[in-house]
């Protein structure tokens, strides 16, 4: 497998390090973040994908991608940890997490 950076941005440390874990246990090269901030600040290195938490203190997941450069090409992720709904499996927004 080529050598794929990813970056994971979470304020939560469990949330991030498990990430972390699971995805260099797959062979990916993974840094990670705890805010916004601190993620753009770490852009000067290329990375195929961000894994981002949508709700975060200070500058959130959903400002992030509004932030790039449209020069780069970074696939974004994002998610809710502490969301408290569920959607239905027949919900369009669930089935397309598949």
């Amino acid at each position: 497998m080529a050598e794929e950076n990813i970056l994971i941005v979470d304020d939560e440390e469990i949330i991030r390090v498990s990430l972390q874990r699971d995805l260099l246990d797959e062979g990916y090269v993974v840094d990670i973040a705890k805010d916004g901030k601190t993620a753009i600040g770490m852009l000067d290195k290329k990375y195929d994908l961000i894994i981002t938490d949508l709700m975060m203190e200070g500058i959130g997941g959903v400002v992030v991608p509004l932030i790039l450069p449209e020069s780069l090409q970074i696939k974004i992720c994002t998610f809710l940890s502490n969301c408290s709904f569920h959607l239905p499996l027949s919900s369009p927004l669930a089935s397309s997490c598949k």
